[in-house]
């Protein structure tokens, strides 16, 4: 399985990844198509193909996974939506969901720049970029841009948004901000009940509407991951009701209907139903009449039944940030054999979508601690945190990293790669990083370290 490590801890650290600075003007939304006096090679592109890498014509540095819809001409304006992948990966996210830009007729890129480690000037730069790219070299319809991200993808989405008025809407996974921009174009949440950042996009959607910005959330039965494909559909449903609702787009009533027909089954679980029918409103709204929709959530939030649900839900997530913060103390407090029987414990006996969040966020604890006690030279600190980070997320793939790392600095060079191997197993892809780091200087010439490399894409 696909795994990722998150991009910030809210409360264990403030480091490693994003800064948060973002430019305070806002970006231009204005674009030029390239000058009539310059001779541009045409493309060839073939329609409904994965094109992992396309670089971008104005900076060969940058470049962007690409798929364009059997609809797609270069004479008609499609939509367009860009999606940014924590690991810089453009083309896993558009593999997955493709069949969707096929049903909705919509180009999709995939940035393969924007990625965990860089600051939100640097993203927000590569994100005009991209929409610049669409506008000028796809003919994208400039009314139908929006953009989707998971993790810290998601982050990039939300900050880069907030500059630019040319965003229709947006769509952000699996993470959210403690403290929104003021300003956002329309935007889509989507969170697994067993992600680690659950409550963060809850409150992220929470924030959405205090701040009286269109707004939806949809939850699944997933983990920290880019979600399931009958998920995602959500989102294209939502950008195209976005461009419905502004009359960018004739309004198509069969497309309403299915979305309707996907939605209309009564839920039994209160708290589930009062979602169901927040979604129909929220994304029907200036589309088609949600005035019973909304009778019944009214009605809905008089039930007896209905306050119970939410005082236990309330009660369950106050009961999952102590046992968090107690967690995160217990890092220090506790030694390895006790995580060990700890951790193991909670693996096996996991029976419910809290206990998933626990080990996820006790997974990105670890991460953020083995990650700075390696940049800082401190091994015996971090070969703990790496040993707690293996317990409770054996197949992680920066910890089989991170770990290989520790290794190579103690001088086994069996145990170093024998973790990149695992690391590999697990998913791994970064060549370049591999080659550049200087952890592994001294085994890089080795034959076993050049089995490993050739084991990469």
């Amino acid at each position: 399985m696909r795994q990722f490590s998150f991009l910030c801890l809210i409360v264990v650290v403030s480091s490693v990844f994003f800064s948060c600075n973002s430019k305070k003007e806002k970006q231009s939304d204005t674009h030029t198509e390239t000058s009539a006096s310059v001779a541009v090679q045409k493309d060839t592109f073939s329609n409904g193909i994965v094109i992992p890498s396309v670089e971008l014509r104005n900076n060969s540095s940058m470049s962007f996974a690409l798929y364009l819809p059997h609809q797609y001409s270069d004479t008609d304006k499609l939509p367009v939506m860009i999606l940014f992948d924590p690991h810089g990966d453009g083309s896993f996210p558009i593999y997955k969901y493709k069949s969707f830009a096929e049903k909705f007729g919509v180009i999709m890129m995939g940035s393969n720049d924007s990625k965990n480690g860089i600051n939100f000037d640097q993203t927000n730069s590569i994100v005009q970029a991209l929409v610049d790219e669409a506008l000028q070299r796809f003919h994208a319809d400039q009314n139908q841009i929006s953009l989707a991200g998971f993790s810290g993808g998601a982050k990039v989405v939300l900050m880069a948004s907030s500059q630019m008025t040319s965003i229709l809407s947006i769509v952000y996974c699996s993470a959210g901000l403690p403290q929104l921009p003021q300003q956002l174009p329309p935007a889509l949440g989507i969170t697994g009940l067993k992600d680690m950042n659950y409550t963060e996009v809850v409150e992220t959607d929470q924030q959405l509407e205090s701040n009286h910005i269109e707004h939806s959330l949809i939850e699944w039965n997933g983990k920290h991951e880019w979600c399931d494909t009958s998920t995602f559909e959500n989102a294209f449903y939502w950008i195209e009701f976005r461009a419905m609702e502004k009359k960018v787009v004739v309004l198509d009533g069969n497309l309403v209907q299915g979305f309707v027909k996907q939605n209309s089954k009564t839920i039994s679980n209160p708290l589930a139903e009062e979602m169901r029918l927040k979604k129909l409103i929220s994304f029907l709204n200036g589309v088609a009449d949600v005035s019973k929709y909304q009778t019944a959530l009214e009605s809905l939030r008089k039930e007896k039944s209905f306050a119970a649900g939410q005082e236990k839900q309330k009660s369950d997530l106050e009961l999952e940030s102590r046992m968090k913060q107690n967690y995160f103390e217990c890092i220090e407090q506790k030694d390895v054999t006790w995580w060990h029987d700890e951790a193991t414990h909670m693996r096996v006996s996991k029976s419910n979508a809290m206990n998933d969040r626990i080990l996820g966020y006790i997974s990105l604890a670890c991460y953020s601690l083995s990650n700075s006690a390696l940049k800082r030279g401190d091994y015996q600190k971090a070969e703990k945190y790496l040993a707690i980070y293996s317990f409770v997320d054996p197949e992680n793939i920066d910890r089989a990293f991170m770990q290989a790392i520790w290794y190579a600095h103690a001088g086994n060079k069996v145990g170093a790669l024998q973790l990149l191997r695992d690391a590999i197993s697990y998913g791994f892809t970064d060549k370049s990083k591999l080659m550049t780091d200087e952890s592994f200087a001294s085994i890089r010439n080795s034959n076993e370290f050049n089995e490993v490399l050739n084991k990469l894409k």
